[in-house]
């Protein structure tokens, strides 16, 4: 009995070893191709990183052959230093010429604002003129009227023309006699030609708007607008020239009067004291006196 559980065991364990031997020989098959795979991968990797390796130093050398040498980095900075100074020129360029831009924008709405006010003293001009001519045709008619009455009525005439006579030096008291004549005679013809100053041309301006003031030895100054319209000052004496209207507008400072020579002939004295003298292009002159509004044949 003993000896059957002997074998027994005995061809157990033979069995066990025989598998152990199997399972151990199966290991070692497994692992010689894990080991084989592993150094065919090795292999594999070992190649792709010499490729790599070839590549990239072939890429080295060419960028190092793109680099640009000392004389080209020399040279790329003096191309960055000029480029930089042409881009601040630019800016101060650019200033400049905002400046006169705001400059001219100025010019141009102060030049308009005095255009607006030349056309607006046009206009007081052109009232003043047909308000002169009603006038006169309303003093013609008068004195006419006056003409046809004092036959008929001598006394009466008599006393309104001691009237008339006292009114008449009253005015002249008012104002200088015959300042319109006067003024007819000092009509500025001269400076309406664009001439005048006398002995000769001392300083001549000429503005970036074609405007050119000339400054004479005598002291005269002479200012030529674009528009055709003409100052001249002298002493305390003021001429402009209104070439639109054709007219001379004079103004004496010391005199404090103002005259005005419209072009059908007509001239007009202004005084201080409200006093205006009209001279019409037949020769018939009067003079109204402000506030009463009395009117005097001269």
């Amino acid at each position: 009995e003993e000896r059957k559980k002997y074998k027994k065991l005995q061809a157990e364990y033979k069995k066990r070893c025989a598998a152990l031997d199997q399972a151990e020989g199966e290991f070692d098959r497994r692992r010689d191709a894990e080991i084989e795979n592993i150094n065919v991968m090795k292999e594999k990797a070992e190649k792709k990183l010499k490729r790599d390796r070839r590549v990239l130093d072939q890429q080295s050398r060419t960028l190092l052959a793109k680099m640009p040498s000392k004389k080209d980095r020399e040279e790329i900075q003096q191309l960055e230093e000029m480029l930089e100074r042409e881009r601040a020129n630019n800016k101060r360029k650019e200033r400049a010429h905002r400046m006169n831009e705001d400059r001219l924008r100025r010019q141009v709405a102060e030049l308009s604002r005095k255009n607006d006010e030349l056309k607006d003293e046009i206009r007081r001009l052109e009232k003043r003129q047909l308000e002169s001519r009603e006038e006169g045709e309303r003093q013609r008619e008068r004195a006419t009227e006056r003409g046809a009455a004092r036959p008929s009525a001598s006394a009466a005439g008599n006393g309104g023309e001691l009237r008339g006579e006292r009114s008449h030096r009253e005015a002249k008291a008012r104002a200088p006699a015959g300042a319109a004549a006067m003024a007819a005679k000092e009509a500025p013809k001269e400076a309406r030609e664009g001439g005048g100053g006398g002995g000769g041309a001392k300083k001549k301006v000429t503005y970036a708007n074609g405007t050119t003031k000339t400054v004479h030895a005598s002291g005269e100054t002479v200012i030529h607008f674009t528009n055709g319209d003409i100052k001249r000052t002298k002493g305390g004496r003021t001429e402009y020239y209104y070439s639109e209207v054709d007219t001379w507008h004079t103004t004496y400072e010391s005199e404090q009067v103002e005259v005005f020579h419209f072009p059908s002939g007509q001239i007009e004295c202004h005084f201080k004291n409200g006093t205006k003298e009209v001279l019409f292009p037949d020769g018939v002159a009067h003079r109204l006196t402000d506030p009463e509004g009395e009117e005097h044949q001269l």
